[in-house]
């Protein structure tokens, strides 16, 4: 799988997709992509949007990767502050690379929001 080498990388460093949690424990990257990845394509498969889903979940937030968003984490975390900086954008401009294509009924703004929203 094309995404498979890009996520071995990762896992040869510490990249974190969330600060300390209150017993001290960082959630890493791949963890939480996959994890997410896994949850969003159970609940999404009784609509037959599997698939999508669990490619949105693993890209999501793929822009937590970058060194500046990192070392931005690291800065806040013990403010408990936002990191403020994009990390969102990456995931749809992955997605337009890979060709991936609106679902029927789905408008190509909907499919953005779908890989580009955050609950924050």
């Amino acid at each position: 799988m094309w995404w498979y080498a890009d996520l071995i990388e990762v896992r040869s460093r510490r990249v974190w997709a969330h600060s300390k949690n209150r017993f001290g424990v960082r959630h890493r990257i791949e963890d939480h992509l996959l994890g997410t990845a896994k949850l969003a394509g159970l609940f999404a498969s009784p609509f037959g949007l599997g698939e999508l889903a669990w490619w949105t979940g693993l890209v999501h937030d793929g822009g937590k990767c970058w060194q500046a968003w990192q070392d931005k984490l690291l800065l806040v975390e013990p403010t408990n502050g936002r990191v403020g900086l994009d990390h969102k954008s990456f995931g749809v401009q992955l997605a337009r690379r890979h060709g991936l294509l609106p679902v029927e009924g789905l408008s190509n703004e909907r499919l953005c929001l779908t890989f580009g929203g955050d609950r924050r």
